[in-house]
């Protein structure tokens, strides 16, 4: 399906952005969907802090190249 597509090259992206940061993408199983699709750990020197956000990845159509 084009929707699930979408949605998993949104999170692909958001997930090899927050690599390159050296922080973790914990996602979340999607058939519980309530909001959230994943939370970014963040790692300090090699280390987990404790420190999470939670995100909504938006990347549909609708999403792309707003304010431009």
């Amino acid at each position: 399906e084009k929707k699930l597509a979408t949605e998993n090259a949104g999170l692909l992206y958001v997930g090899s952005v927050v690599n390159e940061c050296n922080c973790i993408l914990n996602k979340v199983d999607g058939s519980n969907d309530v909001g959230l699709d994943g939370y970014l750990e963040f790692v300090e020197r090699e280390s987990v802090t404790g420190l999470c956000i939670g995100l909504q990845v938006k990347s549909g159509d609708s999403y792309k190249n707003r304010g431009r």
